[in-house]
Parts: structure tokens; C-alpha cells; sequence
């Protein structure tokens, strides 16, 4: 798995001085159908036991072990006026 750290991101990561967690998240739908999506967080798990941890670029990564078939995954960062989130995209 190779991780894409876009700059704006990194410095954000380290600014806030946390490791980040990416793991699977449920989705529902409006016809009652529900979908795994990815969703990314700063901080670290309660219960690493479901996550491999990883060091990239001085950043320490919790990534969800469900997330197999993925080749890449991209982390940037989203502004709307003074706040800031983390975004993710995968590459299978």
C-alpha cells in the first residue's frame, strides 16, 4: 500500500501533532441500501488491535486491516473559511 500526502495536509498533521486513523465506514443510503467508505480521522484507535500501524513521512498511519485491495491512498486537505478536514482517496 504507498500513501500520497499532499503538502497543505502533512504541515496540518503535524501542526495538530496527532497520527491519523483511516478505517471503513458505513454509509446508508436513502433506499436503504448501505455502502463501505472510507473516512479518515487524526488521533489513534482505541483498540489498535484492528489497525496495522505505519510511519510515513515522519506521520504515523492507523489503517483499517479491512482495507486490503487498495494500492494507493491519497490524503489531502478540504478549507472551508477557517476550518480545515483531512480527505482521503482510494486506488484500488
Amino acid at each position: 500500500m504507498k500513501f500520497q500526502i499532499e503538502p497543505e495536509a502533512k504541515a496540518y498533521i503535524v501542526e495538530k501533532n496527532q497520527a491519523i486513523m483511516i478505517m471503513l465506514s458505513s454509509m446508508s443510503g436513502c433506499c436503504g441500501g448501505a455502502a463501505s467508505m472510507p473516512k479518515i480521522e487524526l488521533g489513534a484507535p482505541r483498540d489498535v488491535s484492528k489497525f496495522e500501524k505505519m510511519e510515513v513521512e515522519e506521520i504515523t498511519i492507523y489503517c483499517d486491516k479491512e482495507i486490503e485491495t487498495v494500492q494507493k491512498i491519497k490524503i489531502g486537505l478540504s478549507r472551508l473559511f477557517y476550518f480545515k478536514k483531512l480527505t482521503i482517496e482510494l486506488a484500488e
